[in-house]
């Protein structure tokens, strides 16, 4: 076991902690705290990193590991008029969590060489090559690229977030899927969101688009797993989401670990088409009528929405109702919406044909 202090540009340190030896299969990638304000993320990966601390001295350690609790110093020490501000640089007002490097793009110029011959060991380092030696512009794009350097060629990328108020869910791609299901078992994650390319480059598709468009698809199984709400920071569910992941390392074969047999995933995969953002339809404040988890059915009230600039009270207040059946898996937090903002998300079917889904900063 090692830790590692890594400076950033900014003069930000980055702080990874490491098992195994490098170079060993399976090498687990995993980070918390991209969006600096999603913390259930960071306390869980702390826990983690305690849980494979006792580990070492068995010498169970069977692959390369690398667990950053927090990796995003530079948005952990944003705050504006005393609230802190997590999912956005203040630096440029860029996404924390969109346009990633493109590795495919970098790297497509090299191997398209002629006699070019890389196999899939060569196309990793080459790519944390040129990471190292690129030139950044801004702290935002210094932070992404050293990121990258750090996962990429690992063979499981998971990226940790908290949504709004929410239950356990993933977001992968239907490739990535097939080698995590233990992964959805083993934090009981009821919902998984499928998609090839859901935003601008966010970090579990910068990894995953990029093999697939270098030939390789297989090679890394990438995620970003919510692990619920922002608030759900409490010292039992980090000790529980720690022993999931790490028995899911168990069960890829990273570490040696007694653990009972994973449970078959009580998961509902859909494509990123069959995900309804319930939107606001004014300004005002919230009034949620379903919990988190909660069945729902086309036609239901799932929030009322009161206009306290409006003065007739038979009027002031608004229904919202889905538009499908399905399951309410996430929420908005705060209590004061803005217009078109999403009330709460849910996972479902019944709109029918194809919508273009993407997801928002």
């Amino acid at each position: 076991m090692s830790v590692e202090n890594l400076v950033l540009p900014s003069g930000d340190i980055i702080v990874a902690h490491r098992f195994g030896n490098p170079g060993i299969r399976p090498f687990v990638y995993l980070q918390g705290g991209l969006h600096a304000d999603e913390v259930s993320s960071t306390v869980a990966l702390e826990q983690l990193v305690r849980l494979l601390g006792e580990l070492v001295g068995g010498s169970c350690i069977r692959g390369e590991i690398v667990v950053l609790p927090h990796c995003n110093p530079i948005g952990l020490k944003q705050f504006l008029l005393g609230r802190h501000q997590g999912r956005f640089s203040l630096s440029d007002g860029s996404n924390f969590n969109r346009g990633f490097p493109d590795m495919a793009a970098m790297l497509r110029p090299v191997l398209d060489a002629p006699s070019a011959d890389f196999g899939r060991d060569r196309v990793a380092e080459l790519g944390r090559h040129i990471l190292t030696r690129q030139g950044t512009t801004g702290p935002t794009r210094a932070l992404q690229a050293e990121l990258m350097r750090l996962s990429w060629g690992a063979d499981y990328v998971i990226d940790v977030h908290a949504d709004m108020e929410a239950s356990v869910h993933i977001y992968s791609s239907a490739v990535s899927w097939a080698k995590l299901r233990t992964l959805a078992g083993r934090l009981s994650a009821r919902v998984v969101i499928l998609a090839e390319e859901s935003a601008d480059r966010p970090f579990d598709e910068a990894h995953s688009r990029a093999w697939q468009d270098l030939g390789l698809p297989s090679s890394t199984a990438s995620c970003t797993l919510e692990l619920r709400g922002l608030s759900d920071v409490s010292a039992k569910t980090a000790s529980n989401d720690a022993l999931g992941l790490l028995h899911f390392l168990g069960d890829i074969g990273a570490v040696e670990v007694a653990a009972p047999s994973p449970p078959d995933p009580d998961t509902t995969a859909i494509s990123l088409e069959d995900l309804e953002f319930v939107e606001s339809p004014q300004s005002g404040i919230v009034m949620h009528l379903v919990d988190v988890g909660a069945p729902v059915t086309k036609g239901d009230i799932v929030a009322r929405i009161f206009d306290p600039t409006n003065p007739r009270l038979d009027s002031a207040w608004t229904d919202v109702a889905t538009q499908r059946d399905g399951c309410v898996f996430a929420r908005w937090h705060q209590r004061v919406i803005q217009a078109g903002m999403p009330i709460c998300k849910i996972a479902g079917s019944g709109l029918g044909g194809k919508r273009e889904t993407r997801l928002s900063d």
